[in-house]
């Protein structure tokens, strides 16, 4: 009895880990990730250019945030990267906000939180608008791109049409019973592996 009593309690407590796991973000990239990274181009110095625009499609069904690829170049000084994150359906901005200089990192994506998680999002048409905010020594920062648009998205770079994507991706944040069912198929695995090599062993 206290075997089966074991296992339940086992089995229970890598259930609840599992859901706590699966409460994640997941991204998806809008442009086309075959590109080469050698081969991305950039947007110029944001403080040379009249921002940046591009009009995407969300590809999945709940939509907290974005996760946007910077380059910058020079010291950093007062300057924030402004944004502002535009629901084309009713034309209603869904998030907006400043970046500090100071916490943009070479090499990593910034990522960009609504602080609200849009459902029923999936093949809706969003906007996100950058520009650099301020006047001091920032002026090396520039956001890449890629050759290449999936329909429905385009991009403009000082008021000019671009054939090219920005580097983004869309976060969505909360619950995923695919990630639920990989991790409670890896503990399997893991199980029936331990105990097939316990048998040969004894």
């Amino acid at each position: 009895m206290k075997k089966y009593l074991t296992y339940i309690i086992a089995s229970v407590v890598i259930l609840i880990v599992g859901i706590i796991y699966s409460f994640s973000d997941s991204t998806k990239a809008i442009y086309n990730t075959n590109i080469d990274t050698s081969d991305y181009k950039t947007s110029g110095f944001l403080d040379e250019i009249q921002g940046i625009s591009q009009i995407f499609i969300c590809n999945s069904n709940r939509l907290s945030g974005v996760s946007l690829k910077t380059s910058f170049s020079g010291d950093k000084g007062d300057e924030a990267l402004e944004y502002e994150v535009i629901d084309m359906e009713n034309n209603k901005t869904v998030s907006k906000g400043l970046v500090k200089a100071e916490n943009i990192k070479q090499g990593k994506n910034l990522k960009l939180n609504f602080g609200k998680t849009i459902k029923n999002a999936k093949n809706k048409s969003f906007e996100i608008n950058i520009n650099l905010k301020g006047n001091s020594d920032f002026e090396g920062l520039s956001i890449p791109f890629a050759n290449g648009s999936k329909e429905g998205n385009s991009l403009t770079i000082d008021n000019k049409n671009i054939k090219g994507t920005i580097i983004l991706k869309t976060i969505d944040h909360g619950f995923h019973i695919q990630t639920l069912i990989m991790f409670l198929l890896i503990v399997i695995y893991v199980v029936v592996f331990f105990r097939i090599l316990f048998k040969l062993f004894t």
